[in-house]
């Protein structure tokens, strides 16, 4: 089946993301992007119990259909199988799902072929590169439109709300805060999907925002034995109280947003809102998970842990930085320089923010004197927000080099001078032993009429090799 012939007919499509709450917000765009090209498809969508609560009313959404635990039992594939769909998009590229499609029978598959084994499960498979560092999940999810040749365009970021729910919160939020203070949403928990900000740091925050700073603030999310009972009369405390979608109305309806790497701070991000966004896992990089909203901060220090946020082994005390202050802060320089002119991202700079966050440079040197021609270059870098870490090769062992490379979290390897050997042992441990994003390497020195806009488009450039590689 050729799609693209049957832009102006109806084409019936399934849409698949049947995963967490912030990989359906990611999704979304690409609803977007389908329904501009193709006006007369129609669109339903399989996804979690979480996803069907958050998109059950998007206007761009005929049906949605909640996945069962295994949705290739006989009874779920015949009910697909009724509903005659011409196009299968699978997003999230779990096995199940990519056998899904094919057992289903629908004529035009779409998916991602990086998985070999999958792969033959598509009739229209498109590689995705994830060793590419720089690369948004929203980009990801794009470009498995490929073969639709839909037309690029301005991103459409779009929440799906619901309009009586919406003005019951708006009602809410003016009548407790009739002084026109300034709302701001905190949001408490990750669900498990990534680290919350620390609990004990909230109630300090909550008492300098509404006390000293004037603030009106609500509080959002699970339920919290130490939180739950924070009271005042400059405080909303909704913990474990809200519905998803009167949480997404109070996220629309508030003037600021605090909030870890989930769901509903990829909501927040979306509605636009200025944020402040706390991500410490080391996975889940700004440049891959990062918000769109064209004005946030990152709060993120992802290099004081020896081990990739196992679960097993994290603890409680990974994050120190994260405190009331240090979100206080980061709060007000929002405030302020939101209250002078609305400052607004370019595409372009969001990217940059997300690299700077993101990068960590493993910077190697045969002696001391290499290191001293590059320690002005290296603080002038530095005081710009690239994160360097120079390692003096002659005097380390090889094992320790690799295991400081886990340490402080590198994808970037750059020397003084060409190495063959180092750079290429890093990269086997971190992308094979350990089995995480290898890291790329540059051979360049830091020069301090280099800027750091260059060196990252230097990084990108490498990794969009490995992409077409």
């Amino acid at each position: 089946m050729n799609v693209q012939k049957n832009k102006d007919k109806e084409v019936r499509i399934l849409v698949q993301r049947a995963d967490r709450l912030g990989d359906v917000v990611f999704s979304l765009p690409v609803l977007e992007r389908i329904k501009k090209d193709y006006p007369s498809a129609t669109i339903d969508f399989l996804t979690s119990k979480i996803g069907n609560d958050f998109v059950k009313d998007h206007p761009l959404i005929r049906k949605t259909i909640i996945s069962p635990a295994n949705p290739l039992t006989t009874d779920f594939v015949n009910y697909l199988k009724s509903r005659k769909y011409n196009l299968y998009i699978s997003l999230w590229n779990e096995p199940k799902f990519a056998y899904l499609g094919k057992k289903v029978g629908i004529p035009c598959r779409i998916g991602d072929s990086s998985n070999l084994s999958l792969k033959w499960l598509y009739t229209h498979p498109v590689f995705q590169n994830w060793r590419d560092f720089t690369k948004h999940q929203i980009e990801f999810n794009l470009d498995l439109l490929k073969p639709l040749k839909c037309v690029k365009g301005p991103l459409i970021k779009s929440i799906p709300t619901d309009s009586i729910i919406d003005e019951d919160v708006c009602s809410k939020v003016k009548l407790i805060n009739a002084d026109s203070k300034q709302v701001v949403l905190i949001f408490i928990g990750t669900g498990g999907s990534n680290a919350p900000i620390p609990e004990h740091e909230i109630k300090p925050l909550v008492e300098v925002l509404t006390q000293k700073e004037k603030f009106f603030v609500i509080l959002c999310g699970e339920k919290s034995k130490m939180l739950s009972k924070i009271e005042g009369s400059k405080i909303l405390n909704l913990l474990g109280k809200t519905s998803l979608k009167e949480l997404v109305s109070y996220i629309k309806f508030c003037d600021f947003y605090i909030g870890p790497d989930t769901g509903p701070s990829h909501i927040a991000s979306f509605f636009d809102k200025p944020l402040v966004f706390f991500c410490a896992r080391k996975p889940n990089a700004p440049t891959r998970f990062g918000p769109v909203s064209t004005y946030f901060k990152i709060l993120r220090k992802d290099y004081t842990c020896p081990y990739f946020c196992q679960t097993r082994k994290c603890t409680s005390d990974c994050s120190p930085y994260v405190t009331a202050s240090s979100l206080h802060q980061e709060l007000i320089k929002i405030v302020l320089e939101s209250g002078k002119k609305k400052p607004v991202f370019s595409d372009s700079t969001i990217k940059t923010i997300h690299m700077l966050n993101s990068v960590r440079v493993m910077y190697l040197v045969n002696n001391r004197f290499d290191f001293m021609r590059s320690k002005k270059a290296i603080e002038n870098a530095t005081s710009r927000g690239l994160i360097i870490f120079p390692y003096l090769v002659r005097k380390s062992k090889t094992l320790d080099m690799m295991q400081f490379a886990i340490k402080k979290n590198i994808n970037v390897i750059q020397s003084h001078n060409r190495m063959s050997v180092f750079p290429r042992l890093i990269q086997f441990y971190v992308g094979t032993i350990k089995q995480y994003v290898r890291p790329i390497y540059v051979n360049q020195a830091f020069i301090e009429e280099v800027s750091n806009k260059d060196y990252l488009a230097m990084y990108t450039k490498e990794w969009d090799k490995v992409s077409k590689s």
